[in-house]
């Protein structure tokens, strides 16, 4: 463990319409660094929701909501690039350009403008660049090797690999949509709700609805081959040859959808047209042809990028996935790492056979370390598939929190409970924890609730001593005492009394209370909105908050105990270990955290830590497994293949085994069609145990693509074979 110490340069706000300036970046350097990972996390993530595409001889490469995929387009081969295993300071991708030298530029939701040369990362934030926002929605580059870079609340930047400068001032709004250069290498910049900045040679220019716009929400530009710009807008297709504008829309033109998120033209002139509810439309001048989820296999209607390629395949990304199209035959392509259904997630439990369970915002995904089952309103009895929380009791019953009430799963029936047919006071659930009775206690907008399988009890400001009807946070004490995090402080029930903690009567430094946990010492931790966390140990107070440590946030969203120190997890920081002196800090800068919005934290025994996010997915934490000491091993009875250790892995995985006497063992990977893809033992081997790494990587060291093979010991009378993943 270490302590990060942050440095970094602060803009000096967003005067960016008084003033044009340059930042040369030989002045920033110092801050831009190509970032190394650690090996011991692995990002699980959805990335279906795909924004961008670009094309790079025979490589794809895909901007999604769950990192950046690479396609072979050839042999259809993935490869996966996230937090854990790249540079990449954020999941949710948003656009990319691939330049004459072959260099990637990505755009993020929330961390900057990424540099890729197929080996190094650069990161460019609002801290360490000319960049003034974070959010990064529309990159081109012109002939000049100028990358124009737009962001969502600050205009545009002009980077020529030296200089940044900012052009936000001649733009109609800062609000950025889309960015092309024309044929004349002359920018055009889309707007959210002002148009079109154009820059002619000399002057920059507005094109407006006042102008011939059907709309001044701006949402793509294309430029064909004429110098013709076609601009996809909330109200159609606009089309604009240098002189007059001309709408395509649902009244006048085969277009299904006015809302035309992106458009594409191909080598023959061919227009294709994403929409936000509609598909996808081709348009060759004359006929109008509509490509849909219903009439064929385009994942879904919600085209948001289209790229047509040198051979003549169209990649459609949709929020849903990634089509290729041929013009006769449609295909899919894997852009998730996992089958994780969401990148929300606010419930992680574990039951006894040490199956994660995670509530997402689409349903619960249960994952055993190879495979993944996932419930939702559709095969299962989950009213609602936005899951708020999750408890598992002793029994391995889950009992489920959505907006619509309590949900009961006993691995063969459901049940909910809510307002209209149960006690519970209100159908939001905020909290549940189970006591050594069995009594389930939930919290809720409206109050606090006990169920015992038969009763419930209400608890609320009108008939108890609990401090406010908004539960925020329930944890249960080695004791057995309630506490219960309200939106007007801590309530301790002990079964008959209430005590309440406050800032009038306690050292709790805000009444807001968003996290509650009892340490292994029986300190309880009191997390809050906007003031840190605190610790009470049951007579003293102790705050720590940005003031007076080094705690990376005051916004505590979650908290969580490994074997002696506690963990907190922050809305927009990242997540941090309190070792009794020190907070150790964990972000997307100096770990393989999926992203700085912490909702929940859950750690295992044996120190591995689940993470859940905001919007980018789950991450795995996890700690090497303890070495066994070779001279006081016991020889065991009967060969032993043991299960692959982390799984999944990324890039290196451990597979151990036991020998009752010496013998020869073979050592197989085979991938899923059967096929032998390495051998990684063939040898006689001694009695006890063995331990062989594997890096995923062939005999010429290339590496394997992602997903699932299978390993097999054989000696000469036992053969076993087991299930590995592999992440990439």
């Amino acid at each position: 463990m270490h302590i990060i110490l942050k440095q970094s340069i602060k803009s000096g706000g967003f005067m960016l319409k008084k003033s044009n300036f340059i930042v040369p970046i030989f002045l920033l350097t110092f801050s831009v660094a190509i970032f190394p990972q650690d090996s011991k996390w692995i990002n699980f993530t959805n990335g279906e929701a795909i924004s961008s595409i670009a094309v790079e001889n025979d490589t794809l490469w895909v901007c999604t909501n769950g990192g950046l995929v690479k396609v072979n387009k050839l042999s259809g081969d993935t490869e996966f690039y996230n937090c854990s295993n790249s540079a990449l300071p954020d999941n949710n991708l948003t656009e990319i350009v691939v330049d004459a030298a072959g260099i990637k530029w990505i755009g993020t939701q929330n961390a900057g403008l990424v540099k890729f040369d197929g080996a190094a990362w650069q990161v460019f934030n609002k801290d360490n660049s000319g960049l003034f926002h974070n959010n990064i929605t529309a990159i081109a580059i012109d002939n000049d090797n100028v990358k124009w870079i737009g962001t969502s609340q600050t205009g545009v930047v002009k980077f020529d690999g030296t200089n940044w400068e900012s052009v936000a001032e001649y733009l109609p709004s800062y609000y950025i949509r889309a960015i092309s250069i024309d044929n004349d290498n002359r920018p055009w910049v889309g707007t959210l709700r002002d148009g079109i900045g154009y820059y002619n040679g000399s002057t920059w220019l507005t094109y407006k609805m006042s102008s011939g716009l059907a709309s001044d929400n701006i949402n793509s530009i294309t430029h064909d081959s004429d110098g013709n710009a076609w601009v996809g807008t909330d109200a159609g297709l606009n089309f604009f040859d240098g002189a007059n504008w001309t709408n395509h829309d649902v009244t006048n033109s085969g277009l299904p959808d006015n809302n035309v998120n992106t458009v594409e033209i191909d080598m023959a002139g061919n227009k294709w047209i994403g929409t936000e509810f509609g598909g996808v439309i081709k348009w060759d001048g004359a006929d109008w042809s509509i490509f849909n989820a219903y009439n064929t296999d385009l994942p879904g209607n919600t085209v948001n990028a289209v790229c047509a390629d040198d051979a003549g395949i169209k990649w459609i990304g949709t929020a849903d996935g990634l089509a290729s199209f041929d013009d006769a035959t449609w295909s899919i392509h894997q852009t998730s790492n996992s089958d994780l259904p969401a990148n929300t997630i606010f419930a992680i439990d574990m039951d006894s056979d040490g199956h994660k369970w995670i509530g997402t915002s689409q349903g619960i995904a249960k994952f055993d370390g190879a495979d993944w089952i996932i419930l939702n309103t559709d095969n299962s009895g989950l009213p609602q598939n936005h899951i708020l929380e999750m408890k598992i009791a002793a029994n391995n019953d889950l009992y489920i929190g959505t907006l619509a009430g309590l949900t009961h799963y006993n691995h063969s029936e459901w049940n909910t409970y809510n307002m209209q047919n149960s006690g519970l006071p209100y159908n939001y659930i905020t909290a549940i924890d189970i006591d050594a009775d069995g009594n389930k206690w939930i919290g809720t907008y409206f109050g606090l609730a006990k169920f015992d399988d038969t009763n419930w009890t209400v608890y609320d400001m009108a008939t108890s001593g609990i401090p406010n009807d908004l539960v925020t946070a329930i944890t249960i004490d080695a004791l057995g005492n309630k506490w219960i995090g309200t939106a007007a402080g801590v309530g301790k029930f002990d079964g008959t009394n209430w005590e309440t903690f406050d800032m009038a009567n306690s050292g709790l430094p805000a009444n807001t209370v968003t996290a509650l946990g009892e340490d292994p010492a029986g300190n309880m931790w009191i997390g809050t909105a906007e003031a840190g966390v605190a610790m009470f140990d049951g007579f003293t107070w102790t705050s720590y908050n940005t003031n007076n440590a080094d705690v990376p946030g005051n916004g505590i969203s979650v908290i969580g105990f490994g074997a002696e120190y506690p963990w907190i997890g922050t809305l927009d920081f990242g997540m941090a270990e309190f070792d009794g002196e020190y907070w150790n800090i964990y972000d997307v800068e100096n770990s393989g955290v999926p992203s700085n919005e912490i909702r929940e934290l859950f750690i295992e025994e044996n120190g591995d830590m689940w993470i859940g996010t905001g919007e980018d997915g789950l991450g795995w934490f996890y700690t090497e497994p303890s070495a066994v000491n070779e001279n006081f091993e016991t020889i065991p009875t009967e060969v032993v293949l043991h299960q692959n250790y982390p799984n999944p892995f990324n890039p290196v995985t451990n597979i151990t085994f036991h020998l009752q006497k010496p013998g020869h063992v073979v050592l197989e990977v085979f991938n899923i069609r059967g096929e032998l893809v390495k051998v990684l033992l063939n040898k006689k081997q001694d009695a006890g145990r063995h331990e062989i790494k594997f890096d995923a990587t062939d005999y010429s060291g290339s590496r394997f693509v992602s997903g699932i093979y299978f390993y097999r010991l054989k000696t000469s009378d036992f053969s076993k074979t087991k299930k590995l993943t592999i992440l990439r």
